[in-house]
C-alpha cells in the first residue's frame, strides 16, 4: 500500500483511468476464523473486499484492525489502478456501496471529484458469497456448526 504522501499522485492517476458502468461493492468484514500467530494472542482478521456486481475481485486485504477511512481511499485507489488478476483492466467505477456510513461521509467528497458516487448500503450481497468462500477455505466448513 501506498503511503499517505502518495494520495495526490494516486488520485491523479486514477483520475486519467477510463470510467465504466460499473458499480463496487467495499467493506471490512470481521472474519469468523481465527488466526493462531505463533508468540501473539489469537485473533480473528478483518478481510478489506472490494469487488463489482458480477463477483471479480479487484483487491483484497487481511488485517488485525479494520482501515482508517483515509487508507481505505488508498485501497480503492489501488484496486482501480492495478486491479487483481482476472479483475479486468485498470477503470474507474461509476458508484461504490460501502456497509459503514462513516467511511461514506469521509470518501464522498473525494470520490465525487473523480466522477464516483460513494452510496452507504446496509446489505452488500456480493461480498457476503465471497467472504462465505474464503472461509469455506480457512476453516473447512460453510458455517458454525449448531446444537442440530
Amino acid at each position: 500500500m501506498a503511503s499517505n504522501q502518495d494520495v495526490p499522485a494516486l488520485l491523479e492517476k486514477a483520475g486519467r483511468l477510463r470510467q465504466t458502468k460499473d458499480t463496487w461493492e467495499c467493506a471490512s468484514l470481521l472474519a469468523r476464523a481465527w488466526i493462531t500467530p505463533p508468540q501473539e494472542p489469537p485473533h480473528r482478521p478483518y478481510l478489506l473486499l472490494i469487488a463489482n456486481l458480477a463477483g471479480k475481485v479487484l483487491l483484497t486485504h487481511v488485517q488485525k484492525q479494520p482501515p482508517a477511512a483515509e487508507h481505505l481511499l488508498e485501497y480503492l485507489l489501488q484496486a482501480m489502478i492495478r486491479p487483481e488478476l482476472g479483475a479486468g483492466r485498470a477503470r474507474r467505477p461509476q458508484v461504490i456501496y460501502l456497509n459503514n456510513a462513516d467511511y461514506v461521509t469521509t470518501l464522498a467528497p473525494t470520490l465525487a471529484e473523480l466522477g464516483i458516487r460513494c452510496q452507504y448500503r446496509v446489505s452488500l450481497p456480493t461480498l457476503t458469497k465471497i467472504r462465505q468462500f474464503l472461509e469455506r477455505g480457512l476453516g473447512g466448513r460453510d458455517r458454525f456448526p449448531g446444537l442440530l
